[in-house]
């Protein structure tokens, strides 16, 4: 009975050596995560840059820094394939190199998914939980994206507003303005010479036969 004890913890010992060693020797399969230079940083108020950079960055930018956690494989594999996917979709340390419409559409995909839930991943905000973004940190994202409200005609406004309408309607849209000044003559041609008056009489002449036209050989 101790002999087969002594085996079986012998074999149990082999067996752990062998991860051990298989374990160390994939450490030096690392792919390099590269950080290429920021071109075009986004532009953002402070506290909107810090909720971004504290949750976002570390997969949407070209300034990721691992963690010690992150850094044995094969979480780096993992890390390495959630970074190039992110950066794939939205690359803040590229962002403004697009069309100011451009970025405030992504911004905007972005928020919305943060206010689903989808983002930061659940997978990533259980070993970092400081990724996590709050209510009032969504708060502050939306109301960065959403434009300042224009404040309401007054009544004196609309009544103006109103006033100049209806003069438009009475002086005429072609020959009255809202001051009701008259508009500049058009004049008869852009080059300022006038059309003959019999143009309009014109007949389309036959085209001419292939003999009269020759060409050459």
């Amino acid at each position: 009975m101790a002999e087969r004890t002594q085996s079986l913890w012998r074999a149990v010992l082999w067996i752990v050596a062998a991860l051990c060693i298989a374990f160390a020797g994939i450490q030096f399969i690392r792919p390099v995560l590269p950080n290429p230079p920021v071109t075009a940083d986004l532009q953002a108020p402070p506290e909107v840059k810090q909720i971004l950079r504290t949750s976002c960055y570390n997969c949407h930018s070209n300034q990721t820094v691992l963690s010690w956690f992150d850094q044995p494989v094969p979480a780096y594999w993992l890390v390495l394939r959630d970074v190039r996917k992110g950066r794939a979709h939205l690359n803040f340390s590229e962002l403004g190199n697009l069309p100011a419409a451009q970025q405030q559409a992504t911004l905007f995909e972005a928020v919305s998914q943060i206010e689903l839930g989808a983002m930061p991943l659940p997978a990533y905000t259980r070993v970092h939980p400081e990724s996590v973004i709050t209510g009032e940190q969504l708060a502050v994202l939306k109301n960065y994206l959403t434009p300042p409200a224009q404040p309401a005609a007054t009544a004196a406004e609309i009544g103006v507003a109103d006033a100049q309408y209806d003069h438009w309607i009475q002086s005429g849209s072609v020959t009255g303005s809202v001051t009701g000044s008259l508009t500049p003559a058009v004049a008869p041609a852009p080059n300022g010479i006038a059309f003959l008056p019999e143009y309009k009489d014109w007949k389309l002449s036959a085209a001419p036969s292939a003999s009269t036209t020759g060409r050459c050989a």
